[in-house]
């Protein structure tokens, strides 16, 4: 956090984080657009206020330089952010496919923050990228696929990347009430 350096020659593993952290939450208040609004293609545009915080204290970050003998750790603190935000997305499903998509792109200025580096609202700019393909293979069996981008400076220098693999399974315990066609007269 401040710069200090700590040699741990001896020791062989290390816990990078416990469960649960680090820990996200986020707010926002604002307005949304439905630019369009068909199956193949829901667009949003969302703009307002927003506010994050991020419970990291004692979390460890790889920060390793190539080629050196030494692995270099790096611990965060908190994180905490309120200012103006922004973001577009597009989803979809095709039927006949079973597949369905979805993609969106945010950004957040943080006019009020606590960094310790006393950085510009601009320099601490949180921009992130999702984007997901879902695949129904059966009503009950899914696979799904997700990559998130996301760059949080004040968190942690670089782009962080994220892929994630799904495999996911339904069943309902209480069935879908279906709406019955009325009598024609």
């Amino acid at each position: 956090i401040n710069g200090m350096i700590e040699n741990r020659l001896a020791q062989r593993k290390l816990t990078l984080a416990s469960p649960f952290s680090p820990l996200t939450l986020t707010e926002s208040i604002g307005l949304i657009a439905k630019p369009v609004d068909t199956e193949p293609a829901l667009i949003t545009v969302r703009v307002g206020g927003g506010g994050r915080e991020t419970i990291a204290s004692g979390v460890f970050i790889n920060k390793d330089v190539p080629g050196t003998p030494q692995i270099d750790i790096t611990e965060t603190d908190n994180v905490i952010q309120g200012g103006i935000e922004g973001a577009a997305g597009i989803a979809g499903k095709f039927k006949e496919q079973r597949l369905s998509y979805a993609a969106d792109f945010g950004l957040l200025i943080p006019l009020a923050n606590n960094d310790a580096k006393k950085r510009s609202a601009t320099d601490l700019m949180r921009i992130g990228f999702a984007a997901s393909v879902n695949f129904s293979m059966f009503d009950w069996l899914g696979l799904t696929y997700q990559l998130r981008l996301q760059s949080d400076p004040q968190l942690v220098e670089g782009f962080q990347v994220q892929n994630n693999f799904f495999l996911t399974f339904k069943y309902d315990v209480i069935p879908p009430r279906t709406v019955e066609e009325a009598p024609k007269a």
